[in-house]
Formats: C-alpha cells, sequence, structure tokens
C-alpha cells in the first residue's frame, strides 16, 4: 500500500471584498501566517473564520477551496490586501 503525501503551500493576495480558488483534493489546510483574519469556503459550501496558526480539517476529502477577504473587516478598510501562505494536504 502506497501512504505517500501530497503536501502543497500557496500564497495568495486578495483585495478587499475579493476571493482567489485553489483546485486541490485535500482533507485539511493550515494558515502558515496571514496578515489578517478571512474565511473559506471548501466546495462552494458554507464559509468559515480563519486566521494564522489554525487549521481546518474536513468530514470528507474537499476538491476546491477559496479563500475570501471580506470587505467589512476593519483590515480591508484600510485597503490594504490579504496576504496568506496557506498549507494544504
Amino acid at each position: 500500500m502506497n501512504h505517500s503525501t501530497n503536501y502543497a503551500t500557496r500564497v495568495f493576495t486578495i483585495p478587499a471584498g475579493g476571493s482567489a480558488e485553489m483546485v486541490r483534493n485535500a482533507n485539511f489546510i493550515t494558515v502558515l501566517e496571514a496578515n489578517a483574519p478571512f474565511e473559506v469556503s471548501f466546495d462552494n459550501g458554507p464559509r468559515s473564520d480563519l486566521e494564522t496558526g489554525l487549521t481546518l480539517r474536513t468530514v470528507s476529502e474537499f476538491h476546491r477551496f477559496d479563500p475570501h477577504f471580506p470587505s467589512n473587516l476593519t483590515f480591508s478598510r484600510l485597503q490594504r490586501p490579504l496576504m496568506c501562505y496557506i498549507s494544504v494536504c
């Protein structure tokens, strides 16, 4: 039986009110670094809050995730983009 790990990291820059998309078969994501809290959804599901240091594991494998930077956050009102570094496996 082959138990290989398929680990990837991605850096996102997202403007206030914007989002990004990553197609990836995985079971969890870890936010290695982010300059502000943000939201993420999996396979077009509801959004969950994330920030630096948090890991979010899903019950079943997801195939797509979308980090989203809401424009109603204080940080986004300052017109600074979200910069986040995410690990996915």
